[in-house]
């Protein structure tokens, strides 16, 4: 996340490509992270 990522990954090509984000704050990072972080697990569980 801090230095961004273009390029291959895993052997697969996309046109996309991720900005580092290195020149935010401590804080914003952490947010950012946790978010994604958040937003994954609660994908994981079943919708009842």
């Amino acid at each position: 996340m801090l230095h961004g990522l273009r390029g291959p990954v895993d052997q697969q090509t996309s046109s996309d490509q991720m900005p580092p984000m290195g020149a935010n704050s401590d804080g914003w990072i952490a947010w950012a992270l946790s978010y994604v972080r958040y937003d994954l697990c609660m994908r994981s569980f079943p919708k009842i």
